[in-house]
């Protein structure tokens, strides 16, 4: 409702001005804080409560009048009744300040029961032998009592074992996209490994380009931990509601018919388009939804508008989209070249790779692209600006995602090219194996460049600089650049390799076997001389 009313305001009416908006309440579940934040701004810095409650109970929760936003994303303390956060599986354990579980009512105005027949009994297997009600969300609370809900119990996201929001994703996604974004909803799909992963419904925002994984990851990168992003784009012209105006998530891959990924789907088949059904559909009605195909014509056409591009080569493969550009003179580089695109193109058909030459593009004698010579002439260009420690990385980041290494720069990002947290452990096993170097799997979140990673084999010192996707590129290279995110890095390489010893070394082995040795029988013993004595 109040994205309704916020899309609804006449262009000639100024809300600040013309309306005398004091309070604007919430009164469901969480309002994400950067709706809250534009309801405040557009009617001219009114009160703004997103208070929480349910036909079962309501209200449960609001802050105070006084609430300024100031505690982003809570829904308030408890006003009116007993509040807990429970274990889901044991509703008689209450959880610890910060620990998410099962938000938890008692008392009044909680319900007594649900009504089965006219005369009947009540139904009150909702509720706990202490009396306790499970509201079916999910949440936490801090130590002064505000409740933050981070979504329903069905609707949360379990991924490898990590238990994601949708809130969460929905909220970082808004806040760094939503001048390309109207509306978002995330939702859960099948992985083959994962067993879940995150979906997300896109509504663009009008007048604007759809935008892609690559862009929005790169966005979200100083927002949300990697684990977190996203892995599946749907667009569709509206969000999926029940008859109340509810957005809908449950079940929503299997209407979609989105099938179980796996790692080594590309990232641009990971784009579809579906057509929102009217508002009260049954949630059992399928939602035709299909993959988005990239049309070659109108990217070659698309790039040879920008000024400067003399030609375009475009070469579309199972794993890729890459493009080779002929360009006037050597300013124009993959870095700018991108920035154009995102303005004409939509995201998912921006070429993941950009290779810039300075002349024109090489052909065959029958008058087809040389590809296999421009990619022997890139190749020997990137072994000469590569380490052998920056070779060794791009290699094994390659194999591990399924990718041929020419399309893996010194400027490519772990988790740009397709790359996800189940993955960074194997990347850093594969790293231990072949170079006999331990890497932090912390540090490779931070420095997931090929660049980054290669320059800690060593201890080089790294910069904590960054910039966007579309921002960086090595200056004043005259050699092919993709448009992978850089990631800038000062290596000594002639540092001393540290020695280690593995955990299979006989000294380590000895230490570990300390505790069994001698802790392990004491801790028997001593529960035997405690049964003896009760």
């Amino acid at each position: 409702m109040h994205h309704a009313i916020l899309a609804s305001r006449p262009e000639d009416v100024d809300a600040s001005r013309d309306t005398r908006i004091r309070l604007i309440c919430n009164a469901a579940g969480g309002l994400l804080p950067t709706l809250a934040q534009e309801l405040r701004d557009v009617f001219g810095g009114c009160t703004v409560l997103p208070s929480y409650g349910m036909t079962e109970c309501m209200p449960i929760a609001s802050p105070p009048p006084s609430y300024r936003l100031e505690r982003p994303g809570c829904s308030g303390t408890a006003c009116g009744p007993h509040l807990s956060i429970r274990n889901p599986v044991n509703t008689g354990e209450e959880l610890p300040i910060g620990k998410t579980g099962a938000i938890c009512v008692r008392g009044l105005p909680t319900f007594e029961g649900y009504e089965v027949s006219a005369n009947g009994p009540l139904d009150t297997s909702a509720f706990s032998k202490d009396g306790w009600f499970d509201t079916g969300d999910c949440g936490w609370m801090d130590a002064d009592g505000y409740l933050y809900i981070t979504g329903r119990s069905k609707e949360i996201i379990n991924k490898g074992g990590e238990v994601i929001s949708p809130f969460e994703i929905e909220e970082a996604v808004m806040s760094v996209a939503g001048d390309r974004i109207k509306a978002t909803l995330a939702f859960s799909i099948e992985h083959d490994v994962l067993q879940e992963h995150i979906g997300l419904i896109v509504v663009p925002a009008h007048g604007q380009t759809l935008i892609g994984l690559p862009e929005l990851h790169d966005r979200l990168r100083e927002h949300l931990h990697p684990s977190k992003w996203p892995f599946v784009i749907v667009y569709m012209g509206d969000l999926p509601k029940n008859e109340a105006g509810k957005p809908l998530r449950i079940g929503l891959a299997p209407r979609l018919k989105l099938r179980s990924f796996t790692d080594t789907i590309p990232v641009f088949h990971r784009h579809f388009e579906a057509k929102c059904p009217p508002i009260g559909t049954p949630p059992s009605k399928p939602i035709h939804c299909s993959v988005l195909i990239v049309n070659e014509l109108e990217v070659v056409k698309s790039m040879k508008t920008i000024s400067g591009i003399r030609d375009v080569a475009l070469r579309v493969n199972s794993k890729n989209i890459e493009a080779f550009t002929s360009v006037f003179n050597d300013t124009l580089d993959s870095r700018r070249i991108a920035r154009a695109l995102i303005n004409v193109l939509p995201g998912y058909a921006i070429p993941a790779v950009i290779h810039v030459w300075s002349r024109p593009i090489l052909l065959l004698p029958s008058g087809e692209v040389d590809f296999g010579g421009m990619e022997r002439e890139l190749q020997s260009r990137q072994a000469s600006i590569m380490t052998h420690e920056q070779s060794v990385v791009r290699d094994i980041i390659a194999r591990l995602l399924f990718l041929e290494p020419k399309v893996v720069t010194v400027n490519s990002d772990f988790f740009l090219l397709g790359g996800n947290s189940m993955l960074v452990g194997r990347l850093a096993h594969a790293i231990r194996k072949e170079t006999g170097m331990d890497v932090e799997i912390s540090a490779l979140f931070t420095n997931s460049t090929v660049r980054g990673i290669a320059s800690m084999l060593k201890g080089g010192s790294l910069s904590s600089s960054r910039g966007s996707l579309f921002d960086r590129t090595l200056a004043g290279s005259a050699t092919p650049i993709s448009a992978d995110t850089a990631h800038w890095a000062t290596t000594n390489w002639d540092e001393p390799k540290e020695r280690r010893r593995g955990w299979t070394h006989p000294l380590s082995l000895i230490v570990q076997s300390i505790p069994f040795i001698f802790f392990y029988p004491l801790k028997i013993a001593w529960k035997c001389m405690s049964r003896s004595s009760i």
